[in-house]
């Protein structure tokens, strides 16, 4: 195993100890009111895995070379990670995550509370994912600048549907898939009437009673 693979280890390591520490703080000051863990194995196991991800998108280019197949795999890692959120709406894995919790109603959380955030960043935890959404988007785009793996019409595609999805990600507005509906709806007036009824929980997570979740949710 060469260097930067065992990267990948370390990395491992270093989500096992922010998920014991976290749980430590989280004993001591709890991040939701009249609740608690109620399945501990699942959960650690979540947030081990949301800390390893979390470090490797944020601080990649402290482990591994922007060139070359390991930064193939980083941009094609993102790209599936904004889908996730461009498909579904949330971060599954901090859905995932509030259901282990006891007596939590998920359909009045917003989407962008993220246990394994707030539990280190507390009130400040919007400005830090700020930070480092910049810092994953100048990554990216450091990794297509250099990476000689990839030829300049992939660059391109790769840059225009991962902006695309970036946007949506952001603004909450997906264009292509609202053109889609809007073309198979007979009443085009209802149609924006459930936009604009829909654009009122946009920023809840899914119960998990609704379409994809119903088969996944704890």
């Amino acid at each position: 195993m060469n260097e930067h693979n065992s990267n990948y280890i370390v990395i491992l390591v270093i989500s096992i100890i922010l998920t014991f520490i976290s749980f430590i703080i989280e004993y001591n000051y709890e991040i939701m009111y009249e609740t608690h863990i109620e399945n501990l194995p699942n959960i650690t196991l979540l947030r081990i895995i949301h800390y390893y991800i979390t470090i490797y998108f944020i601080f990649y280019i402290i482990f591994f070379p922007l060139s070359g197949i390991n930064g193939l795999i980083y941009l094609i890692a993102n790209l599936i990670y904004n889908f996730e959120w461009v498909f579904l709406k949330c971060c599954i894995l901090s859905y995932y995550e509030l259901h282990q919790y006891y007596n939590v109603d998920i359909s009045k959380i917003n989407v962008h509370f993220h246990p394994h955030f707030t539990i280190y960043f507390r009130d400040y935890t919007n400005i830090y994912a700020r930070i480092f959404g910049f810092i994953i988007l100048m990554t990216v785009g450091m990794t297509l600048l250099f990476n000689k793996l990839i030829s300049q019409e992939w660059k391109l595609l790769y840059l225009l549907v991962f902006s695309y999805s970036v946007y949506v990600c952001s603004t909450g507005s997906n264009p292509f898939w609202n053109f889609l509906e809007y073309l198979n709806v007979e009443s085009k007036v209802e149609y924006m009437k459930q936009l604009i009824h829909n654009a009122e929980n946009d920023e809840k997570y899914p119960d998990k009673d609704d379409y994809f979740f119903q088969f996944f949710a704890y």
